[in-house]
């Protein structure tokens, strides 16, 4: 009984980490979306940065939400 006991709370503890990626993933993606929309619109950083903050801000650093707006920067000036 015991083996099993613990092989079902393993499974658990997967089910729940593999859950938290997926949620991380998601987030992630949403706020690289964001991002792209609003440089779209040709909103400055800051502006970008803010709003990504009040939407994201407590799932995500101000660093990386800093360094997302460089990305999509990025990418943008390199598909023009």
């Amino acid at each position: 009984m015991d083996y099993e006991m613990k092989m079902i709370d393993r499974e658990i503890y997967g089910r729940e980490i593999g859950e938290k990626v997926a949620e991380k993933r998601e987030r992630r993606a949403g706020v690289k979306k964001l991002i792209d929309v609003l440089i779209d619109l040709s909103h400055d950083d800051e502006t970008i940065f803010i709003k990504a903050k009040n939407k994201y801000g407590q799932y995500f650093s101000d660093d990386e939400l800093k360094q997302f707006i460089a990305e999509a920067k990025n990418d943008s000036l390199q598909e023009a």
